[in-house]
């Protein structure tokens, strides 16, 4: 077994549900525990004491976020579903606990089948280079600080620094044809949005399927920057000739929102319309393909600024 570092695989839920159903980002479950665990578990590993992050921890999420997204981007669907099994089984262990006891023991003895694996340890050891992350602790450096990956062992604690805005990052997505027989389209955001793109795309042979491209609005936010709901509802069954975007679907209840064959994305962009975020989501083997233009891949529709949909998180 290849050793593990003790805050390397800090890990929360990942649920596998279907299209219908609102998930969250692997990424974000990810960094979100890193966020809140990380120097409770350099203490408890007795080396330190009174850790805190250097920076605000609306930053550490961000960074971390960014080193994820970007391994996750050069992974394969067959690595993700390592990694996906791997956060699966820690989640189930560890129950969101930050304990030491805790986490050890579910890493190296309930969850070693799904996580001792070369790809999923890669994985994780390349998001943690690439997050430079620095944590403070009263004891100094008091040890291999190699172990804790950009921890510097200064001393000094921050203060007086200015409240950082949260970053723009997609919580849940879900689409599904609600009780009045319309295509629904939902996703909620950690703030504000100021703009928000969905796609759909029904990946067949020779690229026999349909695609659209809609705005997604919203419908309903927190005060003060907090969570932004956003929401678009469509006519399905839409004419090829009458499809309007924002209006209607070419999409059918009953049909397309269960088949195998359909990719969602949802982009969204922050208040000063800079893009900040994309979840896709579908069949591996058909996301796929939209993430590679491949040969099935519909284009009867325009897709707005494609470059951005490489950066997408696969939900």
């Amino acid at each position: 077994m290849r050793p593990w570092r003790l805050c390397s695989l800090l890990l929360l839920a990942l649920p596998f549900v279907g299209s219908c159903d609102l998930f969250a980002s692997p990424c974000r479950e990810l960094c979100s525990y890193n966020t809140d665990c990380m120097p409770e578990q350099l203490e408890d590993a007795g080396a330190y004491g009174d850790c805190e992050w250097e920076d605000d921890d609306r930053d550490v999420l961000k960074e971390c976020m960014d080193a994820c997204k970007d391994e996750w981007k050069k992974s394969s669907s067959s690595d993700r579903e390592e990694f996906a099994t791997c956060i699966r089984c820690f989640h189930d262990e560890v129950d969101g606990s930050c304990d030491s006891d805790d986490l050890t023991e579910s890493m190296y003895d309930d969850c070693e089948d799904e996580c001792d694996d070369d790809e999923v340890l890669d994985f994780f050891e390349d998001v943690y280079e690439e997050w430079n992350w620095e944590i403070e602790c009263d004891y100094g450096a008091g040890g291999d600080t190699g172990l804790w990956g950009g921890f510097d062992g200064t001393t000094e604690a921050t203060s007086g620094t200015s409240p950082t805005p949260e970053p723009l990052l997609i919580d849940s997505v879900q689409v599904a044809c609600n009780t009045d027989g319309n295509w629904q389209v939902d996703a909620m955001t950690s703030t504000w949005t100021g703009d928000a793109v969905y796609n759909a795309w029904e990946v067949l042979p020779k690229a026999a399927g349909w695609n659209e491209e809609h705005t997604l609005p919203s419908i309903s936010f927190e005060p003060d920057g907090g969570p932004d709901t956003l929401q678009a509802i469509l006519t399905p069954g839409a004419a090829v000739g009458d499809h309007t975007p924002g209006t209607n679907t070419v999409f059918v209840c009953g049909t397309h929102d269960v088949s195998d064959a359909m990719v969602y994305a949802i982009r969204v962009y922050d208040v000063d319309l800079a893009y900040a975020d994309c979840a896709i989501w579908g069949e591996a083997d058909k996301v796929e393909q939209v993430l590679t233009d491949g040969d099935d891949v519909s284009a009867h529709n325009t897709i707005s600024n494609p470059e951005e949909l490489e950066s997408c998180v696969v939900f």
